[in-house]
């Protein structure tokens, strides 16, 4: 950088932000919030101002302002040369009087802010590539400037009411790492999530893409790969990371695992979409659930995972073109398939009837199947003292009568709802065990409470 006069004037946010590397936008935001010194130029409207290096170097030199700003991913460049120029043209006895105060500062300051962000992290928000730690109270502990190379990045588009950031102690060492799940704002061009993972105090510990090659009966899909789901499992006193992972636009779907230091574990591999991941816990064993669709079953899926090590593929047919050839080992310990519905085959529009949902109970899961119009069938497991799942009630939403009503209607039924196998005989489903294959099971349904109008029928 060129020497330059120790007092000069900038006379716009172009120059300001050139003379501290940053963009206008950064500068804007640092006058804001941090009191960068910018000046208005007097009279009407507020659009003019200027500013003075001397102002700014000496801001700058402000010892818990510094440690803020260098948990940017990129310090500004020239930062640094500023400074030391400075001090350079400064009287040796002057630099040492101002080194030793500034000492006394930082050991006052630096603790306590480092103190706060690393115990009080508790989410992100976003101002353009600028991701932003807060607390519970929305005040702002680091930023953190995402490259440029992906082009505009958004928070990642999960289903609605999911979180796209998480707070958790990854590495058991106490501290708390913050993640991020982004996307890509440009629609046109297909790109995948990206996720990133920080220490407490803003520092970049890794980023995940995922960019892995599958194969079904010669067919290869690459990226672009777009993560559905995450779920946080705890391990002892440390976190693993699991993703549900998605291609777009085909069907594959994959579970992924990182560790503390993002090293990828591929542990499933499902022919249809995977929308939601859960965990079950028992004496001596810790299972994943992974839920959502099987295209060639055309049909909702449950599978029951190893926390421990991989669990293979979904079980496809022999010369299925949905059997996977390139997947991790193993076997789903178990694979449960959800028929669909009658209103759910018989309505106008296909709907696939995806296992959406997933709730953990006092005593096992809650599997939700999207039917028809946002009804739902709830299929509720119970968890044995054996670590087995078995089949405790399956249950229609409330609006089941109506959309029947509806089919009855339109002639594509001709028995009442109160007469419907769906809501008065058990429901059957399908279970896949690595010692047995295939095999069906029932869920009672509950007694059908007939209502004033369809006795009157």
């Amino acid at each position: 950088m060129a020497e330059a006069p120790s007092k000069r004037r900038l006379d716009s946010w172009k120059e300001i932000a050139a003379y501290l590397r940053r963009d206008q936008r950064t500068a804007q935001r640092w006058a804001r919030e941090r009191g960068l010194p910018v000046h208005h130029v007097p009279g009407p409207g507020r659009g003019r101002v200027f500013a003075w290096t001397e102002e700014i170097d000496a801001w700058l030199k402000q010892p818990e302002l510094h440690s803020t700003l260098t948990n940017l991913e990129h310090p500004a460049a020239g930062l640094t040369e500023r400074l030391w120029w400075t001090r350079r043209k400064t009287w040796a006895w002057l630099l040492l009087a101002v080194a030793a105060a500034a000492t006394v500062l930082v050991l006052m300051v630096l603790p306590r802010f480092r103190g706060r962000a690393v115990a009080t992290a508790d989410h992100v928000t976003f101002e353009g590539r600028i991701v932003q730690a807060r607390d519970a109270r929305g005040r702002l502990l680091w930023e953190y400037e995402l490259p440029a190379e992906h082009g505009a990045i958004v928070p990642s588009d999960l289903p609605t009411g999911k979180p796209t950031s998480w707070v958790a102690d990854l590495d058991g060492d106490g501290g708390r790492e913050v993640l991020a799940l982004v996307g890509h704002a440009d629609q046109q061009t297909p790109r995948g999530s990206l996720l990133y993972c920080w220490s407490g105090d803003g520092r970049l510990v890794w980023r995940y893409e995922p960019k892995e090659t599958l194969r079904f009966a010669g067919r290869a899909f690459e990226s672009p790969w777009v993560v559905r789901g995450l779920l946080l499992l705890p391990q002892g006193k440390a976190t693993s990371v699991w993703l549900a992972v998605v291609h777009t636009p085909w069907w594959p779907a994959y579970v992924v695992r990182l560790n503390a230091l993002g090293r990828a574990q591929m542990q499933f591999v499902n022919s249809g979409t995977i929308s939601a991941l859960n965990w079950l816990s028992a004496p001596g064993a810790t299972y994943v659930l992974a839920s959502g669709f099987n295209n060639e079953y055309d049909a909702g899926f449950l599978s029951v995972l190893s926390a421990e090590a991989p669990s293979g593929a979904s079980p496809q047919g022999a010369e299925s073109p949905y059997r996977c050839e390139t997947c991790p080992p193993g076997n789903p310990l178990r694979y449960y398939v959800f028929p669909r519905t009658e209103v759910n085959r018989l309505q106008e529009h296909y709907t696939v009837n995806e296992a959406y949902e997933m709730t953990r109970t006092a005593s096992g899961v809650l599997i939700s199947t999207r039917e028809v119009n946002g009804e739902r069938v709830i299929y509720e497991f119970s968890f044995s003292a054996e670590s087995e799942l078995q089949p405790a009630v399956a249950s229609l939403s409330d609006g089941f009568p109506q959309a029947h009503k509806r089919l009855e209607e339109m002639g594509r039924v001709n028995h009442p709802f109160e007469k419907c196998p769906d809501a008065t005989r058990p429901r059957k489903a399908r279970m896949w065990t690595p010692e047995k294959g295939w095999s069906d099971i029932e869920f009672p349904v509950p007694q059908l409470r007939t209502s004033t109008a369809s006795s009157q029928r």
